[in-house]
């Protein structure tokens, strides 16, 4: 009888955390399951454009810290400013590194002729995949830039949360007129734990209340 009650048990635990769990993943995630291609979520760290930067030549460092919002960042969207002219020459580079250890996780350079003015300029890069709760640093710079030639950005004076913005390596308020985008995709890593751990709590609180009502 024992067994019987335990194995009911033992069902009722995992039935309901397989409907629970896994339906909430198939609603978060219902564009990786329905859709062609992997879609995009983005999260706006500033849209105000309130002070432009000195121009981003040599020596001149900007650092956008920021959280992940999930996993799987994937690309940036900056607003970028030429100065109303065609900067034909000079390369500006932007890098993803993890805050804590200053590991450079992604980098990318970009030729100024490719940036327009007043425009938010998109850059893509390989996804990375434990991004979501990590603290990062957007760091842009330049070297060995032609008089004249120079982009710069925009901020916002209002400081996003969880952000901190520094301008060669001096802290400063405001936010970078900055998106950032995730893909849309599954960690099967944490929708398996998630499951054990949900799975665990639903077999002892069952227990716990089929012996709570016999007693």
């Amino acid at each position: 009888m024992k067994q019987k009650k335990n194995a009911k048990i033992l069902f009722l635990a995992l039935l309901s955390s397989i409907i629970v769990i896994n339906g909430y993943y198939f609603l978060k995630y219902s564009d990786t399951f329905f859709g062609s291609t992997f879609k995009e979520k983005s999260y706006t760290l500033s849209s105000t454009l309130e002070e432009i930067l000195p121009e981003i030549d040599d020596g001149f460092l900007v650092d956008q810290r920021f959280l992940g919002e999930q996993d799987y960042l994937n690309a940036i969207e900056i607003y970028m400013s030429t100065y109303n002219r065609p900067n034909r020459n000079g390369f500006t580079k932007f890098y993803i590194l993890e805050a804590d250890t200053n590991k450079v996780l992604r980098d990318t350079t970009i030729k100024n002729s490719e940036i327009k003015d007043n425009e938010y300029h998109r850059i893509e890069f390989p996804s990375i995949q434990n991004s979501n709760k990590k603290a990062l640093i957007l760091r842009i710079t330049a070297t060995k830039m032609p008089q004249g030639n120079s982009v710069t950005t925009w901020k916002g004076n209002d400081t996003a949360r969880n952000t901190q913005l520094f301008i060669n390596d001096k802290e400063v308020d405001g936010t970078l007129a900055l998106k950032v985008s995730y893909q849309n995709k599954l960690n099967m890593m944490e929708v398996l734990w998630t499951n054990i751990v949900f799975f665990i709590i639903n077999f002892f609180t069952i227990k716990l209340i089929i012996f709570l009502r016999e007693s």
